[in-house]
């Protein structure tokens, strides 16, 4: 039997506010989509007084029904994964996002294979000056570090361990299949999904390696 999980996200671009501020209006967002997805597929109320977190932080739903989720949130989107509905069809979810940024070869090094770290830097010119190395700028492989460190944060995320466990562990191979989709696999146990959407990488994971629905859905609050 096939199974369904829900991705959900609303675009939430920064205006004028205060870093602060602007945190809070994206909790409010997340309320709303995850109060959404409970009604969808479970007919329950979302509450933050159900919520309790593990010793990394991770968020479980301590209410009716047997349901996990979790969330990401990036400057301009808020993602949430929801899973649930019964012992056979609820798996434990992580969810990261962000925007391709420029990266240090330090943090290279310490957190991607080599396999990951070619994968990376193909193309790229480097130059034999250390200092000009700390910083990669190319767009393929700012973007590609993106894609790998979303993977690596949804299984983190997944596992409840955080960044307790050493990401370099979490190594992943990646292919671009003629449909234009990836086919992704990882050292370490777990189904993963992922798109790029409106320019942000948004990786899922799940533990589970049977057949299931990804349904992704924007949404779109006033």
């Amino acid at each position: 039997m096939r199974n369904t999980i829900a991705v959900y996200y609303t675009l939430c671009p920064r205006k004028s506010e205060s870093p602060g501020a602007y945190l809070q209006y994206q909790r409010k967002i997340e309320d709303k989509i995850l109060n959404y997805g409970f009604k969808k597929q479970f007919n329950l109320e979302f509450s933050r007084d159900k919520v309790i977190t593990g010793k990394n932080g991770k968020p479980y739903w301590n209410g009716d029904g047997d349901v996990r989720f979790n969330v990401s949130n990036t400057d301009g989107l808020v993602v949430c994964g929801i899973s649930g509905g019964g012992v056979s069809s609820r798996y434990e979810i992580g969810v990261d996002a962000e925007k391709p940024r420029s990266i240090r070869m330090p943090l290279l090094c310490r957190c991607c294979s080599q396999e990951e770290t070619r994968y990376i830097l193909e193309g790229e010119e480097l130059s034999s000056d250390k200092e000009t190395q700390k910083e990669l700028c190319g767009l393929q492989a700012r973007d590609r570090f993106s894609q790998i460190w979303t993977l690596k944060e949804s299984y983190i995320k997944m596992t409840g361990e955080g960044m307790s466990f050493p990401l370099k562990e979490a190594a992943f191979s990646i292919q671009k299949e003629i449909n234009g989709r990836f086919h992704i696999s990882c050292k370490q146990p777990g189904s993963f999904v992922q798109r790029k959407i409106e320019g942000y990488w948004i990786a899922v994971c799940f533990d589970s390696g049977e057949e299931n629905d990804i349904v992704w859905q924007e949404l779109k609050f006033s």
